[in-house]
């Protein structure tokens, strides 16, 4: 049976990001447990003080991880639990290297004794636990041969993104494509042709009546058209619910026009950054070489 975020496991992501944003907050206060018995009154030195920053950073990406729903997620892209173990990884190796680093400038600055005593190593432990969990769920999802892409989790429905439009967000454009006929050429089309040349083509889902129009110029460069509607992914992996207006929308320019004013200053989780290509100021996420938006 195939691997998904619709199929129940022992472990689910939902459940290790609660935990891991339980150990951030032992962290913290294991931390200020031992400053205040080995430093305070004294200022905590600049070498510690600086960890707090790191675990604020992390909460906030593990926090942000949970507003994903791993439903819809799974509904979008392939091997999506896959994905989000990837960063669950970063965010765990960096928690354990903190512990490891507070720890040592504890036992090598103020008490050698501590050592013995090991006030992190309930801490270490599960998190060490849940990396090994994280990496085996990994491996468990890309292993199976059976596992089933998006686009089979559900079927095509009105109101929902076709499977057409899934298969393109995971690389895999099984569109048509023929030439638009001359009786079908707007105005600005005709004036596009005589200015720049090239042709105008139709891309026709192979799952539904979406198609787009767009120039293709000596340049190799596109304008494209929409005859249909465009849905946030954004939105719609976060867990609502696709409604016109609200998260779909007539034309491409309202939703670039949404995703500016709902997704730039409070960002979509990593992953979707990641898979849907977005640049943040120009910059991409790793193993990303070229982004559809970016968000200045």
């Amino acid at each position: 049976m195939a691997n998904n975020s619709l199929i129940p496991r022992a472990i689910s992501i939902p459940l290790i990001l609660s935990d891991l944003s339980k150990q951030i907050v032992s962290i913290r206060r294991k931390t200020d447990t031992l400053i205040d018995y080995y430093i305070y009154p004294e200022p905590t030195p600049s070498e510690i003080a600086a960890y707090d920053p790191r675990l604020a950073i992390l909460k906030t990406r593990v926090a942000t991880l949970t507003k994903l729903s791993y439903t819809n997620l799974a509904y979008l892209i392939d091997d999506s639990d896959a994905l989000t173990a990837g960063y669950l990884e970063q965010i765990i190796d960096q928690l354990i290297n903190a512990v490891h680093g507070i720890r040592l400038i504890f036992e090598s600055c103020y008490d050698r004794n501590l050592e013995e005593r090991k006030p992190y190593d309930v801490i270490y432990r599960i998190l060490e636990y849940r990396e090994k969990q994280v990496k085996d769920l990994k491996m468990e999802q890309m292993a199976d041969p059976q596992r089933l892409r998006a686009e089979e989790l559900r079927p095509n429905e009105i109101g929902d993104f076709c499977r057409g439009a899934i298969q393109v967000l995971n690389g895999r454009d099984r569109g048509k494509i023929s030439y638009v006929a001359d009786r079908d050429l707007l105005v600005e089309n005709r004036a596009r042709l005589r200015q720049f040349g090239g042709a105008y083509l139709w891309w026709e889902c192979p799952k539904c009546d979406f198609r787009l129009r767009y120039h293709l110029s000596d340049s190799g460069k596109t304008n494209i058209l929409s005859t249909e509607e465009y849905g946030c992914e954004f939105c719609y992996a976060m867990g609502k619910k696709l409604l016109y207006g609200v998260t779909t929308f007539s034309t491409g320019r309202e939703l670039m026009m949404h995703m500016a004013a709902k997704h730039r200053k409070v960002l979509p989780p990593g992953p979707l950054l990641q898979k849907m290509n977005v640049a943040v100021k120009d910059k991409c996420a790793e193993g990303v070489y070229r982004w559809d938006i970016n968000f200045k």
